[in-house]
């Protein structure tokens, strides 16, 4: 959340990741870049068995946004990343 490749009319206050298995924090991470560059994000948690969330610090303005993210889900010691974008218009 937001969903991938969404128009969002309401700036988003927070990103949250779902994977197949619990992620595991301290092996993961989360970045948003928008229009102004790279966001400052707080307080990466799990808040289920399966996701990822934290909190968006900057304001979320018009435009197009990246989200890059990495992790390692369950007992695979693998790590897994990778991006989407999503739109926030005012």
């Amino acid at each position: 959340e937001p969903e991938i490749g969404s128009t969002l009319t309401r700036a988003p206050r927070t990103l949250r990741l779902f994977y197949d298995s619990l992620p595991d924090v301290p092996r993961s991470s989360l970045r948003l870049l928008g229009p102004n560059g790279e966001h400052q994000l707080r307080g990466l948690h799990t808040m289920a068995a399966d996701d990822l969330m934290i909190e968006i610090l900057d304001p979320v303005t018009a435009g197009q946004y990246t989200v890059e993210w990495s992790t390692a889900v369950g007992d695979d010691p693998e790590l897994y990343s990778g991006s989407f974008q999503f739109t926030f218009v005012d």
